[in-house]
């Protein structure tokens, strides 16, 4: 997921399909483990968050990691599917959508 992201911030305009690292298997295996972790998103852990003595914080900072990623997964989903990046089935590759993602996860 981070060398897709790294290469949408960098605002690559060649097919994404064709770099190491955000080739099909790489967004496959983007999409099955984001679909493990949305299946049980309690397993997730921050061990420094368990240093924060309020409850509160915890759960902020829960939250907040868990809208960045949503946001990232968005951006990821979206070049994924649009047609100049070259991927065949970008369905099958990203099977959830990011509204999917952020109402199990938020």
């Amino acid at each position: 997921m981070t060398t897709l992201y790294r290469v949408l911030q960098e605002n690559y305009t060649g097919a994404l399909s064709t770099l190491p690292g955000c080739d099909t298997i790489a967004v496959r295996s983007v999409g099955t483990k984001l679909q493990d972790f949305v299946d049980s998103p309690d397993s997730f852990k921050i061990p420094q968050a368990m240093l924060l003595i309020s409850l509160t914080h915890r759960q902020q900072l829960r939250r907040r990691v868990l809208e960045v990623l949503c946001a990232i997964y968005s951006n990821i989903h979206k070049a994924v599917n649009d047609e100049k990046n070259g991927y065949a089935e970008p369905a099958m590759l990203l099977p959830l959508s990011p509204s999917e993602v952020q109402s199990k996860l938020l």
